[in-house]
């Protein structure tokens, strides 16, 4: 049996940039795949992680208080 673990860092980064979608629809459509993909175990969490988190869009005040 292989785990996410046995592909190089590499790899899944690959992967998971080919699944990145540029062209959806919607950002949160974008979004929402890739953290489905980011479930998949710890290693894609991780090469999912800076994909989700490279654009935010804060919509209030009360957004950037959350953030910080």
């Amino acid at each position: 049996m292989t785990t996410g673990s046995d592909l190089p860092p590499e790899v899944i980064c690959l992967i998971v940039g080919g699944l990145d979608i540029h062209d959806a629809k919607e950002e949160r459509e974008r979004k929402r795949g890739l953290a489905a993909c980011g479930l998949t175990c710890r290693y894609w969490a991780g090469a999912v992680r800076p994909l989700l988190f490279e654009c935010l869009t804060l919509r209030s005040l009360e957004d950037v208080g959350q953030l910080l």
